[in-house]
């Protein structure tokens, strides 16, 4: 891992906890107060095959289902342990700016953190230290989890999306009106009308996710109250020649992915704040329309993940 550490985001120097058993084991800092690491370090895990990075902490999955946090604050999950363990294999996990989200193997939400804004899920905004399962979900299966800075999304498993927390830029996806404050929130999952969706990202302030038939839609950010497809608004010169299967968003962009490895890129508007670097395109001026990132035409793209002011790709 590398960037900023100055709370043990990096796992630099890991010390483990003793006494915690199954998924949750500690590894943090230790006495190590690097702030910055602005190399690649080996973090001591094996076997990892997740790592989500949130603004305080960082969590890994290990592919027996055990789940490692590291860094700072109530989202790392040990504060008292002994109450409400997950007993249970760990397949899903999302950081936000100050909490987690996990995914048990039989299809369990549980998160843990700040509960500001609703942002947990729980049905009020009561901080947890440990992770708690949001018995909202407890007829319904789910198969990812989504946790942004101040809100979160839990995705069924026939693909609906159910989202809480701050909802002041209508970023939640039901309904209401442009004139929703500052102070809108939801600590109540509540359900998107959009179903049959495969992947969903979340920026600070808005939603973009796709279904199985590889339909794009948006909402937030004080543009769409609800989901509204974007495929015919955002694909109008270079048409993809494969399904759109995945999706990343941040502040300002929009990134496409294809079953053909395709990559595309967009602003989500054009002005003096629109962010050209993250686009893939080099110096260029904002562009709403997507266009395929010509640096990778020749790849096979496989994964894009964003924040919201970088991008990352894995090639086949």
């Amino acid at each position: 891992m590398f960037g900023k550490s100055n709370y043990g985001q990096c796992g630099v120097a890991p010390k483990a906890m003793t006494g915690i058993e199954k998924v949750f084991e500690y590894m943090g800092m230790g006495n190590n107060n690097q702030s910055t690491v602005s190399t690649p370090v080996k973090v001591n895990l094996s076997n990892v095959v997740k790592v989500s990075c949130g603004m305080w902490h960082t969590c890994a999955i290990t592919e027996d289902g055990k789940l490692y946090s590291w860094g700072w604050g109530h989202a790392l999950g040990h504060k008292n342990i002994k109450r409400g363990r997950v007993v249970a294999e760990i397949v899903d996990v999302s950081c936000g700016e100050r909490h987690t989200l996990m995914l048990t193997q039989d299809g369990r939400p549980f998160a843990c953190g700040e509960g500001q804004h609703g942002r947990l899920g729980t049905g009020y905004i009561r901080t947890h230290k440990t992770p708690v399962f949001l018995e909202f979900f407890t007829q319904i299966k789910a198969k990812r989890v989504f946790a942004a800075k101040e809100f979160s999304f839990v995705l069924s498993q026939d693909g609906i999306p159910f989202g809480f927390g701050r909802n002041e830029r209508i970023q939640l996806g039901t309904g209401g009106n442009l004139a929703a404050d500052i102070y809108s929130c939801d600590s109540t999952p509540g359900e998107v009308s959009v179903d049959r969706i495969v992947d969903m990202s979340l920026s600070s302030n808005d939603v973009l996710c796709v279904d199985d038939e590889g339909n794009v839609y948006n909402w937030g950010d004080r543009v769409y109250l609800e989901p509204t497809k974007i495929n015919e608004e955002r694909f109008q010169d270079e048409k993809p020649s494969g399904k759109i299967i995945q999706t990343a968003v941040g502040n300002s962009f929009m990134m496409f992915l294809t079953d053909k490895g395709e990559l595309f890129s967009c602003n989500k508007k054009t002005g003096i704040q629109s962010d050209i670097y993250t686009l893939g395109h080099g110096a260029t001026n904002p562009f709403r329309i997507a266009k395929r990132v010509q640096a990778l035409r020749s790849e096979f793209v496989v994964k894009v993940s964003a924040s919201d002011t970088r991008v990352a790709v894995i090639v086949r």
